[in-house]
């Protein structure tokens, strides 16, 4: 009896372990088979995926008014080179700036606490940098106006659009020969104290894709221009004054004589602080 009841043990034992091993055997093919799911899923959204962007790329080729550029285009598409950060024209420039403090500027003297929170907001960001933005695109805006810069995304009022970076330029005459400059200041000529040393930044040829953002007046705007101190220098901010849906173009304001300064000289610099009446 002891010897059937320890081969009735045995039996059981081994059936335990029997069950044991197919259902690891399941379990395992069980996580296979979804391991395979889940890597055809992807192959399917991978193939899915370039087919939209080859659909998107052909339907560009064939309408090029609808072919989107990147900060990559710049200079292959539009002979810009990229301007991570403003840089001057000269040793003249650079050494003027240098000795000068921008907390005792009239311009930072007029506001003085909201340029010190300027500073604080935005200094960070300036200093990191916008050079992997992906928010927005180049597109042609109009054969008349020519590309303009286009939301990628819907972006929220009060969002930073970037920094307006090019060339610190010496303006010759009273004038600059360039429709990509916005007013940097004018301070008196240390080799000359008689006359005074005009200065613009100039993102013609050395810049941003915000050197596309187009102008309308100030009430059709939805973007608009604002200068911050940052490590003794003053930068030009884009920000958002309202809502922009994707696939939008973005505008700011020049001035309200922008246009009738174009036409007269083809000549214009614009000031942020006086493009509106407020933030």
């Amino acid at each position: 009896m002891a010897s059937n009841k320890k081969s009735a043990d045995n039996c059981q034992s081994k059936s335990s372990t029997c069950k044991l091993v197919c259902y690891a055997i399941i379990l395992l093919f069980m996580a296979f088979q979804i391991k395979q799911v889940k890597k055809t899923t992807g192959i399917i959204d991978d193939i899915g995926k370039n087919i939209r962007n080859e659909v998107c790329e052909n339907y560009q080729d064939e309408h090029p008014s609808e072919k989107h550029y990147g900060i990559k285009d710049l200079e292959s598409i539009f002979n810009v080179k990229y301007a991570p950060k403003t840089v001057s024209e000269n040793d003249f420039i650079e050494n003027l700036l240098n000795k000068l403090n921008v907390t005792e500027s009239e311009r930072y003297q007029q506001d003085a606490y909201e340029y010190e929170r300027r500073n604080n907001q935005y200094g960070p960001l300036i200093e990191r940098g916008y050079d992997d933005d992906k928010r927005f695109y180049i597109k042609l805006s109009s054969k008349e106006v020519g590309y303009g810069l286009f939301a990628n995304v819907d972006i929220l009022p009060n969002s930073i659009i970037g920094v307006y970076h090019g060339t610190l330029t010496q303006v010759k005459a009273g004038y600059t020969n360039t429709d990509y400059a916005w007013d940097y200041g004018t301070f008196p000529n240390p080799e000359n104290p008689e006359e005074n040393v005009e200065i613009c930044i100039d993102g013609r040829t050395y810049g941003t894709w915000l050197r596309f953002v187009n102008h309308k007046v100030d009430a059709e705007a939805n973007c608009y221009a604002m200068y911050v101190p940052f490590n003794n220098r003053w930068y030009i901010v884009y920000m958002t004054r309202k809502f922009i849906p994707r696939g939008s173009e973005l505008f700011i304001s020049y001035g309200d004589n922008y246009w009738t300064a174009r036409a007269e000289t083809h000549n214009f610099e614009a000031e942020p602080e006086k493009a509106y009446a407020s933030e």
